[in-house]
Order: C-alpha cells, then structure tokens, then sequence
C-alpha cells in the first residue's frame, strides 16, 4: 500500500546505474529521494506555487524536474543525485507561456522534456545536462505530449493525442535526442487518454491509458515503431491506474487502486526487442 506523502499524481524515478534502493519521488508533498528502497524519505525541495509534471535522472547524479507556474514552464536540475536542487529556469522561447510540461527523460548529458500548449505539444531539448534549453517545433498533427523516454544511442518515443476532432492516442519517434520528430503511429480507440510510457526500445514499449467516458483503464504493448498496439491482461479488480515505470532488466511496476481498498503496485515486463 502507499500513503503519506504519495498522493497519486505522485510520479517515481530511479537513477540509472544505482541500486534499486536509491530513488526521487515529486508531487503535491515536494521532491524526495530515499536511499533505503523507500523506508525513509527526505525532502530535497519545496515545491509550492508549481504544478510539477514529473521528474527523470540519468546516472547516480543528473536528475531533471519539469514543472509550471503562472509565468510558464520551468524546470530543476540537480547534479547530486536529487539532495539538492537548483533555482527553477525558465525554457528559451517560452517564458510567459502557456505551456504546461508534463514529462522529461535524461541520458547521459541529454535530456528531452513534453508537454502540451495552448494550440500544440511542445517539446524542450537540453544537450548540456539541462544547462541550457531550447524549444522543439513538432508535426502539426501532433495536438499534445504528456510522456517521453528517450535511450542512449539517440532514440527517444513520446506518447500524447492527435489533432482529429475525436483525438486518438498517438506516439511520435525521434533518433536525434529530440531534435527532430516523426509521428509514427496512432492507437486503435479515440476514447483513450495516454498516462505513461516505458521503452526497451524505439519499437518496443508499452503505454498506460486511462479509459475516457467510463471506461477502464488499461496497459497496451506498443510495437513495429507505433503500428501495432494490443493489450495486456490487467486482473479484473483494478478499479484505477496511476503511473508505470520499467527498470533496466525489463521488470514494469504499474501503480493503481482498488475501490474502497487502496493503493496497489503491478508487476510486469516490457515488450522484447
């Protein structure tokens, strides 16, 4: 079960190359981070007057925070490992914005940050370790972005909906860290709306929806680049679903409830290559 202070648009992060016990967690409490696998926590930030979006890191010390306030999106570095923080940036292009930023991934000094705009997705780039970054122009069909991986070589999947009148849920591929985007498939349903994304690669991954209009939500596998989407067996008793977060061995940890119960954690594997 999971309580206090996870609330549940609570989102997770687990540097990569640490132990499994060493992890950065943000929403409505502040950042923290736990260094025994989540027996203690401590905050490292205060996050009053942000709507955080979520937060990502690459190796034992870069983590990046993506977040919004009145004047538009911002963003958190911290280059310990998530004990400390740096003054919250403004994006190049952006400032005064409406632009609310959902997701971010780092890999190596890289990071990709979405997110969604008045009248388009928005994605913002650092190549710098999140130094520095710039706004992204995407495919026109692209409506909005709400979560993003990207991988070493270059690669990175982002997933969010399209610009038909009744939206599907759509994902668009980049091998330039970012820099440019190709729309590569859109899902099977427009009564879909995408909530997380995890990839073992470009054409393999699998996406959390949340089911509009009453329906359930559900796990699909996304393959052949965003062509092919099926749907994963989930047990019948999950009444909602929160996030979705695969390690490096492949193992996925789905986040959910059951109604009147609480809260539950799914295990899972991600699609092979």
């Amino acid at each position: 079960m999971l309580g206090d202070p996870f609330p549940q648009d609570t989102a997770l992060s687990s540097p990569a190359g640490t132990s499994p016990t060493r992890c950065i967690a943000d929403g409505r409490a502040g950042i923290l981070s736990t260094a025994n696998g989540g027996i203690d926590w401590a905050s490292g930030y205060q996050v009053d007057r942000l709507s955080v979006g979520s937060v990502a890191c690459s190796g034992p010390s870069l983590c990046v925070l993506v977040a919004t306030d009145a004047s538009g999106p911002l963003l958190l570095v911290s280059r310990d490992g998530g004990s400390t923080w740096s003054a919250p940036q403004r994006v190049t292009g952006l400032a005064g914005s409406r632009v609310v930023p959902r997701s971010v991934s780092c890999t190596g000094e890289h990071c990709v940050a979405v997110g969604t705009g008045p009248r388009s997705a928005v994605v913002m780039r650092s190549a710098d370790a999140g130094s520095t970054w710039t706004a992204v122009q995407l495919p026109a069909e692209v409506a909005g972005l709400v979560t993003v991986q990207c991988g070493a070589s270059g690669w990175c999947v982002a997933a969010g909906a399209d610009a038909d009148a009744s939206p599907r849920s759509l994902v668009a591929t980049s091998t330039d860290f970012g820099a440019t985007w190709t729309v590569s498939g859109v899902g099977p349903d427009t009564n879909d709306a995408v909530q997380a994304l995890a990839c073992s690669s470009p054409s393999d991954c699998l996406v959390l929806l949340r089911g509009r209009e009453g329906l359930a939500p559900r796990v699909e596998s996304v393959t052949g680049d965003g062509r092919s989407w099926s749907e994963e067996p989930l047990p019948g008793y999950v009444d909602q679903l929160y996030g979705l977060t695969c390690t490096g061995s492949g193992s996925c940890f789905v986040v959910g409830s059951i109604r009147h119960e609480g809260s539950i954690i799914l295990k899972g594997a991600l699609p092979k290559p």
